[in-house]
């Protein structure tokens, strides 16, 4: 069978396994491969195409990997038909779970300087003083002083938007949500995101029955030859992006690509969703997207990062008039959120206690960066002031698992980049440490000087 005049790799870009990827991916959406059609053999499409066999067998395994392909031992690779049982959500799609260890350098929460205690207080004083009715479903203009009040703090942060435009949501990743459910048509819609992104996104996507493709980034952010490219092969319909904190690695994007990336926007008719639980703690942050295309930007936000991650409310600033559709979606989704919720958080903005503990948590998250670029000082440290971890390139001998596996038997919680990878980019060397976990200075040096002890020592084998 010769299937070379439907593949053709100089249309794509990137390495050859993933060009030939893409070109199997856009033969069998364009209907030029059905379900079923078997594949050529390895050798014989590397002969066919002029490529080695080995970028054939990894692209093959790339296509099994995400859906496209299916294999059978004995018989060889097949386009892969519609499944009749409902998909498992994969292990990898799933958001890092909270792990308990001596020191937790994974999970990035919020660093604890008070706030539940005054949490507390507040709560027992709403339960005593305030008219809630636990027997009735929260109508939406029981939650307009806490939509205001969010409202004027995320002014104050430098967001635009109206008052009647802005969604009470279950947290940042539930704001995303809602967006992406507001946004998404057709039978397979495609997210653009950076090829490193948080791990929480691709679980998104999976529920949402979306494609989630990378964009190739540097340290200005994401490069709009790229997103370009893939919005002329793919229908984008997401951009899904962290322009002030990316996490995992701190980058923030430059006006110059903000620019560029809002007239992509416009011209391929894409919205951007942009996720900025980390913006809220950094004051040096360029003009939005708010500002820049407020008739297609939906700003997820929420208290996790810059007051306290229990709380679980968030804040989506919906596109100039479409609130209301953000409402819709997510009551459609759950109803309402909870009003015991909105009025104790409605109390916290108003007696100024956000704005108070957002810049303690800010100013402790900076010490906490210095003093963690002071002990990994001679390591690849990039950081920001305000923000709670740091992206760490680990040396030569390492490999991401190699080095996770070495932490974790000194009792080391790390994130290396392959949690942070999309299925089929390159993983860099490098590794995520949050640092909010360790409840004092002395913790987080200890856990630090095992970490540089780790970097300094890659096993020998690897090194010959």
């Amino acid at each position: 069978m010769d299937t070379k005049p439907h593949l053709s790799l100089e249309a794509h870009r990137g390495p050859k396994y993933k060009r030939l990827y893409h070109a199997l991916e856009t033969a069998v959406r364009s209907g030029t491969m059905k379900p079923g059609r078997k594949l050529p053999p390895v050798r014989e499409l590397a002969w066919q195409l002029g490529i080695t066999p080995g970028t054939v067998a990894r692209a093959y395994q790339m296509g099994t990997d995400e859906g496209l392909l299916e294999a059978t031992v004995g018989r060889g690779t097949f386009v892969k038909g519609p499944s009749r049982e409902l998909p498992e959500v994969p292990a990898n799609f799933v958001a890092m779970p909270y792990d308990d260890g001596d020191h937790n350098f994974r999970n990035g929460h919020t660093v604890e300087l008070g706030q539940n205690e005054l949490i507390a207080n507040i709560t027992q004083d709403v339960l005593v003083s305030s008219a809630i009715n636990f027997a009735q479903y929260v109508r939406d203009d029981a939650l307009a002083g806490c939509r205001t009040q969010a409202s004027q703090w995320l002014h104050k942060k430098g967001l635009t938007g109206a008052p009647g435009d802005l969604v009470l949501t279950n947290g940042a990743h539930n704001a995303v949500m809602v967006a992406l459910n507001a946004i998404l048509n057709g039978r397979e819609p495609t997210i653009a995101t950076t090829e490193l992104t948080y791990p929480g996104f691709r679980q998104t996507a999976h529920i949402c029955r979306a494609r989630l493709i990378g964009i190739e980034s540097d340290d200005e952010g994401i490069l709009p030859d790229a997103l370009e490219f893939a919005c002329r092969n793919d229908r984008v319909q997401v951009l899904l992006i962290s322009s002030n904190v990316h996490n995992p690695t701190c980058v923030a994007t430059s006006l110059e690509r903000r620019c560029a990336i809002a007239e992509l926007a416009r011209r391929y008719d894409f919205q951007i969703i942009e996720d900025d639980v980390y913006g809220t703690l950094i004051d040096d942050k360029p003009i939005g997207f708010d500002q820049l295309c407020p008739e297609r930007t939906w700003h997820a936000t929420s208290l996790s990062k810059c007051f306290a991650a229990g709380l679980r409310i968030g804040f989506l600033q919906c596109p100039q008039g479409l609130g209301p559709l953000g409402l819709r979606v997510m009551q459609g989704m759950s109803l309402s959120i909870s009003q015991l919720l909105t009025k104790v958080v409605e109390r916290l903005f108003e007696c100024g206690a956000v704005e108070e503990y957002g810049a303690l948590i800010a100013a402790e998250n900076t010490k906490r960066v210095n003093h963690t670029r002071n002990i990994l000082g001679k390591w690849d440290v990039q950081s920001r002031n305000g923000v709670n971890y740091v992206w760490v390139g680990i040396p030569e001998g390492w490999s991401g698992s190699t080095f996770m596996s070495a932490c974790e038997a000194q009792k080391l919680l790390v994130a290396v980049a392959d949690k942070f990878t999309l299925p089929g980019s390159i993983a860099p060397n490098a590794v995520r440490l949050t640092l909010s976990d360790p409840q004092s200075l002395d913790t987080l040096s200890e856990g630090l000087n095992k970490v540089d002890a780790i970097l300094s020592n890659p096993p020998s084998g690897l090194l010959t």
